[in-house]
């Protein structure tokens, strides 16, 4: 059976247990149907470890206890980049989401001349935050630890 891979933004030691975030809680009781006992992966940005875990559940809150760490170095040894110019929204998240699973470093965002929907200031923030968030669950379904 395959672990589910679940990204955490905090520190992770084997041997020591998290309080997973609200919304992955949520996500890992009532979309993935885990109960306690059940095993999962965790991994962060920080290093190229999985951190295999065991949840155990108290009222709403879900804690994840670290037991051991596997070495897991997916990312590729070249740095690269794109440069695409804003498309619209689905295109984006499309864009960000085979780049990230390619092995992309870096991905660069701007307004063309021609650009569809062109990006305003007050929105740059949260376009950034979601264009993230895909590129995460990108990292999880490629077993990649850091996002570009």
């Amino acid at each position: 059976m395959r672990l589910s891979r679940i990204f955490v933004a905090q520190p992770l030691t084997p041997g020591t247990s998290i309080q997973l975030e609200p919304a992955i809680s949520h996500y890992v009781r009532h979309v993935l149907r885990l109960k306690a006992g059940d095993a999962i992966t965790l991994f962060n940005a920080d290093d190229n470890y999985d951190y295999e875990s065991l949840l155990s559940c108290q009222g709403k809150q879900t804690i994840a206890s670290i037991q051991t760490r596997v070495l897991s170095d997916c990312e590729s040894g070249l740095s690269s980049e794109i440069i695409q110019g804003l498309s619209r929204n689905d295109h984006m998240d499309w864009m960000v989401q085979k780049s990230t699973e390619l092995g992309v470093s870096r991905i660069s965002v701007f307004n063309a001349q021609h650009t569809q929907i062109p990006l305003k200031p007050a929105q740059l923030e949260k376009r950034l935050s979601h264009w993230r968030a895909v590129a995460i669950n990108a990292c999880k379904q490629c077993e990649r630890h850091h996002p570009p």
